[in-house]
């Protein structure tokens, strides 16, 4: 899969993985592909990601909506406008999950970790993207959009910092 993946884009797996060990996660989560795209960023990706996406901003947005249950700021305000009381919400997620949270994780025999199916479609989106821009490479700037378009936890932090699909788009002159 990664033949078409620009040196840059690889060493942003490559890093994502990293950090997904050091994280102690059991998968490789489009969070983790993020910091490997910060730590990688290319020119194309500095520039649509600015000076407010840091891989620290990023860190304690992904912190504070996982405090929240995995809700994003926009998601909370979609719940909002529906009338749902986020509060309780959250804090009925957050007792579901607490058993979850207390378990050991599990080890990895020689440090594999899988991709997380938000990943691989992350991954296959990049390379869909990348198509239909017309580009010859699978560069990090469509892995992110790829992130972006999915609409997941990854998605929805990225809203929250200030970047959405259609902005990067248009920054890149797509659309």
């Amino acid at each position: 899969m990664f033949e078409k993946f620009s040196r840059r884009t690889v060493r942003a797996v490559h890093t994502a993985v990293r950090t997904a060990q050091q994280d102690d996660s059991p998968t490789i989560e489009e969070e983790h592909l993020l910091f490997g795209i910060l730590s990688e960023a290319g020119p194309v990706s500095r520039r649509v990601l600015g000076s407010r996406i840091t891989p620290e901003a990023l860190r304690e947005a992904f912190a504070r909506a996982r405090r929240r249950g995995d809700l994003s700021e926009t998601d909370m305000a979609a719940l909002r406008r529906m009338g749902i009381d986020v509060r309780s919400a959250t804090a009925a997620l957050e007792w579901r999950d607490e058993p979850r949270r207390a378990r050991p994780r599990r080890r990895f025999g020689g440090g594999h970790r899988p991709f997380s199916p938000d990943s691989k479609r992350a991954l296959s989106g990049a390379v869909a993207e990348a198509r239909e821009m017309g580009a010859r490479r699978i560069e990090d700037v469509h892995v992110l959009l790829a992130v972006l378009r999915g609409g997941g936890l990854a998605s929805g932090v990225l809203t929250d910092l200030g970047l959405d699909y259609q902005a990067v788009r248009r920054a890149l002159g797509g659309g």
